[in-house]
C-alpha cells in the first residue's frame, strides 16, 4: 500500500508481535511516499497516534492495495515534468526514486532524481557520522 507522510522527520510506529506480544516490530515512515505492507498497516492503523495523524492529514493513505508503487502511481511519464519534479523532491525513499529512474527519459526529471538521491545519501552519511 502507499502512504504519504507529511512531516520532515522519520517516524517509527511500533507494534507487538509474537505469541505473547513479547517482541516489537515497526513501520518506518520517511517524509513523502512510503510503501507499507498492508498486514503491517492493519496492526497499527488503530493506534491513537496514527488515527490523529490520519485525521490531521499528516498521514494520507493513497492506496490500500498491496501493489508495487508503479501500479499505483504508474510512472512519472504520466506526469508533467514540473509535477514529476515536485513529487521527486518530496520523496525520501531511495528505492522508490531508483524505480522511477529506470523508466524515465526526460533529462530534467532524471536530474531531479539524481539530486534527491544525492541529498538523501548525504543526510544518511551525516547521520552515520553523528552516531
Amino acid at each position: 500500500m502507499l502512504i504519504k507522510y507529511d512531516r520532515p522527520n522519520v517516524h517509527v510506529i511500533g507494534y507487538p508481535v509474537g505469541a505473547k506480544n513479547q517482541a516489537y516490530s515497526s513501520i518506518k515512515l520517511k517524509p513523502g511516499l512510503n510503501e507499507v505492507d498492508s498486514k503491517e498497516w492493519d496492526k497499527v492503523k488503530t493506534d491513537p497516534e496514527v488515527l490523529t495523524f490520519l485525521e490531521e492529514e499528516i498521514l494520507v493513505v493513497l492506496s490500500e492495495e498491496d501493489k508495487p508503487v508503479e501500479k499505483i502511481l504508474p510512472n512519472l511519464k504520466d506526469r508533467k515534468t514540473k509535477d514529476a519534479v515536485d513529487l521527486i523532491k518530496n520523496t525520501m525513499d531511495p528505492k522508490l526514486l531508483e524505480k522511477w529512474s529506470k523508466g524515465e527519459k526526460r533529462a530534467g526529471v532524471l536530474r531531479a532524481i539524481d539530486s534527491q538521491l544525492s541529498a538523501l545519501h548525504t543526510e544518511e552519511a551525516k547521520g552515520q557520522k553523528a552516531s
